[in-house]
């Protein structure tokens, strides 16, 4: 067997074995041919440099220009050579070659730096305004991959998903250009599916920017709501509409300049618009693309403007909107953030990172998403070629759904806590007694309780057991059983279904000083909620299935495997809490209950998302010693946990409060200890 070079082809095995003393002593030889011939040759490497890199750039200009070329040779004459003396003219010339060949890289050493034209042409929308010269952006190659090879290997690649995906297209609906900038903008912090299941309501009240422009700010965002952020993104889209009206005159830009200076649009939106409302071509870097480029070592750049020039240099011009689509089809179906399906990847022979994720054939293919796993897409009215490859729309559970019904649970009981009898708890558990079918919020009205199954309805039973559970975990599934909603917490979800489905995983295990709960803590590079412990969840992704039935448990335990490693065969999940409500986020929030019955190895897998894992016992949450009231400059005041060299707060601490108070274990603490938050918090 021959081994794969990183252009695709197969180096013989036989040459991979030459005895190093045959090739010291063909060393002189081949350095004396290359010098006789490098002036001879320098025509011909020209030409090919011209065929195999310069269609990358834009028409209109060559990749090099007659007042670079001195330059290029002084330099070159002036490196050094491993020995440390100058290099012979002929030499210099082969230097020069060289870097003709691959227009817009640098050099890893500093000897070798050759300064280049642009290699973007005129009007293209890869040069970056302001920026480093492109020598400083362009794709390294990696490891002793040439200019020519990743080039090579970058296009093959995009041949290959080309024949997988060639139904790709933008996965957001859309008729008018209006349409497209609009949704692109409500398509932060969500998923495209959220804002297809939105936008129809939004268009149908407001179908022009003439109409969005002189909208009530109150109205949008009620609209707006379960996409997330929904007064920031009311602002912007009021705001985009406008400028259009006043500035362009109610039409939406065709340029890139003009569409970045709209409220709320970046170049990602603009690209997005460009190139699927207007046929000009872009790259689109969002973070799916920005992570396969890195993983296949296209660029090692973080910064997108700088991802953007590099790789655009990669192809033609010509390429860029479907090469966008590809990338990002294959990360969202494929090659994942957290857990890439190696084994189920067509690409995998060209992939340098293969081996990252699941490499079995059979556990890979169940890592699949979207129509390559057998799960509806995210476009209600998707293109025709789509639904021939086997791609479906997806189910309808947006906005508008009703509400699972709920009964009352009858009867009434006792809620007993119970130390840990393994080993001595700092706290005592006491015991409290109540209704079990009938609570009293903090309205005072009275509230029929809803049983846990019925909380999402239509549960499969098997998936929530209480069989088998330790002792100490008693109060906790008593309090899951008569909890009621408004007891938790004054925010609930809205009552027309609204809002981002999501779920979290309250883990339950015992560790070296007892009962412990599982948390992660975000990191700090993040947007929202950076750097600040939580459990571990997120939203619900359509093959998870029905939010009001199994959804929640399948989302829980993904993302909890996806954030931690942790899983979630050793996991028995007990209950579910009622649905919360993040106003800020829109999210509405299923706490998932689940006791850890076989430990696992856990801990940061993607450290783009997750700073660290830890445990927390019990017993230190309840420590007196370790309450707080965290105070935010808003005025919200809220319970706090100083735990594990972290300080939990928010929905995270609240959850757990209520939990440890109904449970029986809080002890008397000083609420007028106080955490001061600033306005980052």
């Amino acid at each position: 067997m021959g081994e794969q070079d990183p252009g695709g082809g197969r180096k013989s095995s036989k040459s991979t074995k030459a005895a190093p003393e045959e090739a010291t002593r063909r060393q002189p030889a081949r350095k004396a041919a290359a010098k006789k011939t490098a002036a001879r040759k320098t025509p011909a490497k020209k030409a090919a440099a011209g065929e195999g890199v310069t269609s990358g750039t834009a028409a209109g200009k060559s990749a090099t220009t007659p007042k670079k070329a001195a330059p290029k040779k002084a330099a070159a004459k002036k490196a050094p050579t491993a020995s440390g003396k100058t290099a012979p003219a002929k030499t210099a010339i082969k230097k020069a070659t060289a870097a003709k060949e691959a227009p817009g890289t640098r050099k890893a050493t500093g000897a070798r730096k050759t300064a280049h034209p642009e290699v973007v042409g005129e009007k293209t929308t890869v040069a970056v305004k302001d920026a480093a010269p492109a020598k400083t952006i362009a794709a390294k190659p990696p490891g002793n991959e040439s200019r020519a090879a990743l080039v090579r290997r970058a296009r093959r690649i995009d041949r290959e998903l080309a024949e997988v995906y060639p139904y790709a297209h933008p996965e957001l609906d859309f008729e008018s250009p209006f349409q497209l900038i609009v949704a692109t903008v409500l398509s932060a912090q969500t998923t495209d599916l959220r804002v297809n299941q939105t936008t129809p309501a939004l268009f149908a009240r407001y179908p022009a920017p003439e109409d969005l422009a002189a909208a009530n700010p109150e109205e949008v965002e009620e609209i707006l709501r379960p996409t997330g952020f929904f007064r920031a993104k009311t602002k912007s889209v009021i705001g985009l509409s406008k400028a259009l009206v006043e500035q362009f005159g109610g039409e939406v830009p065709d340029n890139v300049e003009d569409l970045v200076k709209l409220p709320g649009v970046g170049r990602k939106t603009a690209f997005v618009v460009l190139g699927n409302a207007f046929g000009h071509p872009g790259i689109t870097v969002d973070t799916h693309f920005q992570r396969l480029v890195r993983r296949w070592q296209w660029t090692d750049q973080t910064d997108p403007d700088k991802i953007e020039a590099a790789v655009g240099a990669l192809f033609p011009k010509s390429d860029w909107t479907m090469l966008s689509h590809h990338v990002i089809f294959h990360g969202r179906r494929i090659c994942h953030a957290r857990k890439p399906a190696c084994g189920a990847c067509p690409i995998a022979p060209l992939c340098p990172a293969f081996g990252e994720g699941e490499t079995d054939p059979e556990k890979a293919k169940k890592l699949l998403k979207y129509e390559k796993g057998g799960f509806p897409g995210q476009r209600l009215k998707p293109p025709q070629a789509y639904l021939d490859a086997g791609g479906s729309r997806p189910r309808p559970w947006g906005p508008g759904e009703a509400p699972a019904r709920t009964r009352a649970a009858p009867g009434r009981g006792t809620v007993s806590g119970r130390p840990y009898a393994g080993t001595p708890a700092r706290g005592t558990c006491g015991t409290i007694e109540g209704p079990a079918g009938v609570g009293t919020g903090r309205t005072g009205v009275a509230m029929t309780h809803a049983s846990n199954t019925d909380r999402m309805s239509g549960t499969d039973g098997g998936r929530l057991n209480t069989e088998g559970l330790p002792d100490w975990l008693d109060p906790v599934v008593r309090v899951v059983q008569t909890v009621e909603p408004l007891q938790l917490s004054r925010f609930l979800p809205p009552t027309d279904g609204g809002g981002r489905q999501s779920a979290v995983l309250i883990l339950f295990g015992e560790g070296e000083h007892g009962p412990e709960l599982l948390l992660m803590e975000r990191a700090g590079s993040l947007r929202s909620h950076a750097g600040q412990p939580a459990f571990p969840g997120g939203a619900l992704d359509p093959e998870d299935g029905d939010p009001r039935a199994e959804g929640p448990l399948r989302a829980a335990l993904r993302e909890a495997e996806e954030e931690t490693g942790l899983d979630p065969g050793g996991v028995q999940l007990f209950g579910v809490l009622p649905k919360l409500y993040i106003p800020v986020s829109s999210f509405v929030v299923t706490p998932v209950l689940g006791w850890w019955r076989q430990k696992s190895p856990v801990g940061v897998v993607d450290p783009n998302e997750t700073a660290r894992v830890f445990t927390v016992p019990v017993a230190d949450l309840t420590d007196p010693a370790n309450r707080a009231t965290t105070v935010h400059p808003s005025g919200h005041r809220g319970p706090a946990f100083l735990v594990e060299s972290a300080l939990v707060w928010g929905f995270t601490a609240g959850v757990i409060d209520r939990l440890l108070h109904f449970a029986g274990w809080e002890r008397p603490w000083d609420r007028d200890k106080q955490v001061p938050l600033d306005w980052r918090a």
